[in-house]
């Protein structure tokens, strides 16, 4: 894969990955406390999985992979993720729920110290929240920090709107990992 340009990286591809995560979380959380919200519920849920995981995945990973990029792309070393990461449990059961069509992916498993993955939306986004704060606090470019700033700062009032939409509150603030 050739070199990613950095201002790309950041205001293209994370962005969209962040700002869909915290789209889809701030939905899940309105519907789920909606009566009669049904598959939305769901298709909420799955979306945000899809996004954290990826992002998890950006953020965690020392090196890009033939397909994939990683953060250490912005010179900054890779993240370690309490949530998401080779030791911690909830790696697999995201991974083998968002991914997999196979046997088992909706096992017992997939609860962990007595909450289920579909659970974990918000933690999972908050999570993510920290660690793009994290990649911002330890970028070594000024107009790279700023424009990660920026971008998580577009995804959270971009989600504060979809809440907004469905009469709800926000789920995110500009503060949220500070």
């Amino acid at each position: 894969m050739a070199s990613v340009d950095p201002h790309d990286l950041i205001s293209d591809t994370l962005y969209y990955e962040l700002r869909c995560l915290l789209g889809s979380a701030t939905l899940w959380d309105v519907w789920r406390k909606k009566p009669n919200s049904g598959y939305d519920v769901v298709v909420a849920m799955d979306s945000a999985l899809v996004h954290a995981r990826c992002l998890f995945e950006v953020m965690t990973k020392a090196a890009k992979s033939q397909h994939d990029v990683s953060i250490t792309e912005l010179e900054v070393p890779a993240r370690t993720s309490a949530l998401y990461s080779r030791d911690s449990s909830w790696r697999e059961p995201l991974n083998r729920h968002v991914m997999h069509a196979s046997p088992g992916r909706s096992t017992p498993s997939n609860v962990i110290d007595g909450r289920h993955l579909n659970e974990m939306v918000i933690n999972f986004a908050l999570e993510v929240l920290t660690l793009w704060r994290q990649v911002e606090s330890d970028i070594g470019d000024d107009d790279l920090r700023d424009l990660l700033a920026e971008k998580r700062e577009q995804a959270i009032a971009d989600a504060a709107n979809d809440a907004e939409r469905h009469g709800a509150q926000p789920v995110f603030t500009v503060e949220d990992r500070l």
